[in-house]
């Protein structure tokens, strides 16, 4: 299980909840298929001579691991309305911003994170999302941080990982705005992280041939079938995340 504990003081508008009740609207509008002609799996398939390769009428929409990652565990969400704009700086301009008591930023001295590829929009300092709400997760869980993922988006946090499971306090997320030009309106309720807990565990690694993975686990099939949907029909697990 994981727990979301507001810290604020205030009642929040906007809760967490699963990422796959926030499905962005570029998703929702996509057609499944080319044409919007959705064919039978023969027919669906033919080969492409020259990259020698399969094609399939299927969109982005058909693609199960992007829909995974897209729905993956949680989304916290941009407490309330923060206003960007630009003042002035030694060197020209610099990004600044307003709020709301729901929206506080904090401004990280740029020289904490001056080497980080920020594509020279922030001049003077880092801006955080000062984050409502303490993350909790069962012994042995810790947290994945990621910016949403798949959208475009007005900016994007630094990814991070936290061991939820022993960490007490609430975490912040340091961000970049994504356009250097972007002056405007970061609305309350815009998806702000991706939450997605995992299981710790210990890690090896092996490197193999095709030929000799193939001898040592005989019952491995390699190569993708050839039709479309074979990921989804013989591979794919489930996901839950309420």
């Amino acid at each position: 299980m994981i727990k979301f504990i507001n810290k604020s003081g205030f009642i929040q508008e906007h809760l967490p909840e699963p990422a796959s009740k926030n499905i962005p609207a570029w998703y929702k509008d996509a057609v499944s298929y080319l044409d919007g002609n959705k064919k039978n799996k023969k027919s669906q398939v033919k080969t492409n001579k020259i990259l020698e390769s399969l094609e399939t009428n299927g969109t982005i929409k058909k693609c199960v691991p992007v829909f995974d990652s897209m729905t993956a565990g949680y989304i916290l969400k941009v407490p309330g309305n923060i206003e960007v704009f630009k003042t002035q700086a030694k060197d020209g301009y610099a990004m600044a911003f307003s709020w709301d008591q729901m929206a506080p930023i904090e401004i990280h001295p740029l020289s904490q994170a001056q080497d980080y590829p920020h594509n020279n929009i922030h001049k003077v300092g880092l801006p955080k999302f000062i984050n409502p709400w303490i993350i909790r997760t069962d012994p042995g869980y810790s947290c994945l941080f990621l910016p949403p993922m798949h959208r475009d988006a007005k900016f994007s946090i630094l990814p991070a990982i936290v061991d939820t499971d022993t960490f007490d306090f609430a975490i912040n997320f340091p961000f970049t705005l994504t356009d250097p030009d972007f002056e405007g309106t970061i609305e309350g309720g815009t998806p702000m992280v991706q939450v997605i807990p995992f299981k710790r565990d210990e890690f090896t690694h092996e490197i193999y041939d095709a030929y000799d993975y193939v001898q040592k686990y005989p019952d491995t099939t390699l190569f993708q079938k050839e039709f479309p949907d074979s990921y989804r029909d013989e591979s794919w697990n489930r996901k839950s995340y309420r």
